[in-house]
């Protein structure tokens, strides 16, 4: 458990989907094949909000979200597209907050996908985490919940169609915490 309120990871950093079933162990490291190593960082509100603009710079998300809610509107200017930053706790984000983010190391260090923000972080910390290993102990905490074995596999989710925007959803097709166009 690394206490973060947020995770994010780039799109870049999923390689491929998980389909409905048994899941193994190279079905996840297809997922994550890099072994990047989760970092917790402190990051002001505004370099957040930085994050998920540069995240948003396309018009369509280019990262996936656990954690926080965040609407926006991409019809805005590159850099005036989110809207509001809402935590899983009903708590809004400001920009003089201060957050605890999980993120990879390639984004950690602020050069990453040119993912500025993250290298103005108020510390770091590594977890000593892979990427791979936490959605190893993600998905068995949901497989060794009682009734799981009728339940579908999870994953982190938003509200954007997977196949339109290449986000993952729960295998429901529910969204959860994540991006909302506004």
């Amino acid at each position: 458990n690394t206490e973060a309120q947020i995770a994010i990871m780039n799109n870049g950093g999923v390689r491929a989907p998980i389909e409905a079933g048994p899941v193994t162990w190279g079905d996840l490291y297809r997922v994550h094949p890099f072994g990047n190593l989760l970092m917790v960082l402190r990051l002001r509100g505004a370099d957040l909000r930085d994050a998920l603009e540069h995240g948003l710079r396309t018009g369509t998300p280019g990262i996936y979200i656990s954690g926080a809610t965040v609407r926006y509107d991409s019809s805005r200017p590159v850099g005036s597209r989110v809207l509001s930053i809402t935590l899983a706790t009903g708590e809004a984000v400001t920009d003089d907050g201060v957050y605890v983010v999980t993120v990879n190391d390639f984004l950690a260090n602020g050069i990453g996908d040119g993912f500025t923000a993250f290298g103005r972080s108020l510390g770091q910390r590594p977890t000593g985490i892979s990427d791979l290993d936490a959605l190893i102990a993600h998905v068995q905490s949901v497989c060794h919940r009682p009734g799981a074995h009728h339940q579908p596999y999870i994953l982190l989710t938003d509200e954007f169609d997977a196949r339109e925007s290449g986000i993952g959803r729960d295998l429901k097709g529910r969204a959860r915490h994540g991006l909302k166009p506004a």
